[in-house]
């Protein structure tokens, strides 16, 4: 089964810009960056830090839609293909 950010990121052009997909209860906000623009990098950074300070967790998703990895730090790896976020759920 491929998800819809699988699709998007296996039929992108190389040199697509960038996504930043922030799950809340409001559904999916997507933020895009091109990392050569110095203004959406730094944009897009002062979202991440802001979101992740809020207590959001964020993921990589590797171009060709393949599981990424956990991002531990507050900066945004402004080379991936594309960054989920969502706030971090409450476990018992």
């Amino acid at each position: 089964m491929t998800t819809a950010i699988q699709e998007s990121a296996q039929n992108a052009p190389q040199d697509a810009q960038h996504t930043l997909h922030v799950m809340d209860s409001t559904g999916d906000t997507r933020t895009t960056w091109d990392p050569s623009n110095e203004v959406e990098v730094e944009a897009v950074r002062k979202l991440f830090k802001r979101l992740k300070k809020n207590g959001y967790l964020a993921y990589t998703v590797g171009g060709d839609g393949s599981k990424g990895e956990v991002i531990q730090g507050d900066e945004i790896p402004v080379e991936a293909a594309a960054v989920i976020m969502s706030p971090q759920m409450v476990g018992g």
